[in-house]
């Protein structure tokens, strides 16, 4: 599985060595998020006979992400190191 420094406005690879905001993605919770999102859009062609707006997929996400129990002003951990590596994974 591999890890890479994400880009906060695509949610893509962020190609910028100085990105301060330090957040990273990876395969592990890409594929997670692909397999709600398909099992959350089957959901609505069973219950409505048509898929998943976007509108309501980013409504059903932002409806479960206020539950979880972390604080949505927290600051985000600073992840960017010296050598511009995870502790467990290369970032290329």
């Amino acid at each position: 599985m591999g890890w890479w420094k994400a880009d906060k406005t695509t949610g893509g690879i962020s190609q910028r060595r100085d990105d301060a905001y330090g957040c990273y993605n990876g395969d592990g919770p890409a594929d997670i998020m692909a397999k709600a999102i398909s099992e959350i859009d089957g959901l609505y062609r069973q219950a409505w006979e048509c898929p998943c707006s976007p509108d309501e997929m980013r409504l059903c996400f932002e409806f479960c992400y206020n539950a979880w129990p972390k604080k949505v002003h927290e600051p985000a951990p600073v992840r960017i190191k010296e050598s511009d590596e995870r502790p467990d994974n290369p970032v290329d």
